[in-house]
């Protein structure tokens, strides 16, 4: 397993924060370290059911909760934008 640094920005907040994910970390795992730097500090809970997305910045489609980082081929200190899904 490796250490992986990524810059994600959760809705709501003012700018990107690293957090460092393990390559067999899931998408929804990496949004859940995330959440964990921010909720409660910087931006307030979200709401009870609010299902988040985490998407590569600039990119249409969001990543796969189930997708591990490996398997998303993301790279060192690739910018993840987290927000709350359709």
């Amino acid at each position: 397993m490796a250490d992986i640094p990524l810059a994600c920005c959760v809705q709501g907040d003012y700018g990107y924060k690293i957090i460092m994910a393990e390559d067999s970390d899931t998408i929804s795992q990496v949004v859940d370290k995330a959440l964990a730097g921010v909720v409660g500090y910087l931006i307030p809970p979200f709401p009870d059911g609010v299902i988040l997305q985490a998407r590569v910045h600039g990119a249409e489609e969001p990543l796969s909760d189930t997708m591990t980082v490996k398997d998303a081929n993301l790279l060192q200190m690739e910018a993840i934008d987290i927000s709350v899904g359709a």
